[in-house]
C-alpha cells in the first residue's frame, strides 16, 4: 500500500506539474493573440480614419475655411448626418494657432448630436502636437485618453486640393 501511494502521489504530481505548464502555455498564447487582435483592429480602424480625414485635409474649401471661417462651408459640412457618415464622434478644426475654429460631437451609440467632451477638449488644449502642423506630409494619429476613455484620433494640416500651399489649418477626426 505505500509503494502504491507514493507512485500515486507521484503520479498526481507529475500530472499537475504537466497540465499547469500546459494550460498556463496555451493561456498566455491565447492572450498574446487576442492582444494581436485588438492592434490589428485598431490599426485598421486608425487607417479608415486617416482615409475619411485626408479628404477633408486637403480640400480647397475646407483651406478657405480655415483662413476666412466662411458660414456656407459649416452650414453645409457641420452637421451630424456628416459625423454619422463618417462614423466619427468629434470634428474639429483648428486655426494656424491651434485655436479651435469649429467643433461639432456626435453620440455614435445613440445617433445624435452630442456635445465635444470638456476633458477631450482639455487634452487637445495641452496637445499642439495634434493642432499645429508647419508642413503638408505632417500628421497626428493614435489614442489619446479622456475622462470617458481611450480614442482613436487621427489630426491633419489643412492645405490645398493639390498639396502646393502651407497649411492654414488643422482637421481632427476621433
Amino acid at each position: 500500500l505505500g509503494t502504491t501511494s507514493m507512485l500515486l502521489v507521484a503520479y498526481v504530481v507529475f500530472a499537475n506539474a504537466v497540465l499547469l505548464s500546459s494550460f498556463s502555455t496555451l493561456e498566455n498564447h491565447l492572450v498574446k493573440r487576442e492582444a494581436q487582435v485588438v492592434t490589428e483592429v485598431l490599426e485598421a480602424y486608425t487607417r479608415t480614419l486617416e482615409i475619411k480625414i485626408s479628404d477633408w485635409a486637403a480640400w480647397d474649401e475646407a483651406y478657405e475655411y480655415v483662413q476666412s471661417k466662411n458660414k456656407k462651408f459649416e452650414i453645409s459640412n457641420f452637421e451630424p448626418t456628416v459625423l454619422e457618415n463618417l462614423n466619427i464622434s468629434a470634428m474639429i478644426f483648428f486655426d494656424q494657432r491651434g485655436k479651435i475654429i469649429n467643433k461639432l460631437g456626435f453620440d455614435i451609440a445613440n445617433k445624435k448630436s452630442a456635445e465635444i467632451s470638456k476633458s477631450l477638449l482639455s487634452v487637445l488644449e495641452m496637445r499642439d502636437d495634434l493642432k499645429t502642423f508647419t508642413s503638408a506630409k505632417q500628421s497626428s494619429k493614435g489614442i489619446i485618453r479622456t475622462a470617458e476613455g481611450l480614442m482613436v484620433y487621427v489630426s491633419k494640416p489643412v492645405v490645398d486640393t493639390k498639396m502646393l500651399r502651407e497649411p492654414k489649418g488643422t482637421v481632427f477626426f476621433g
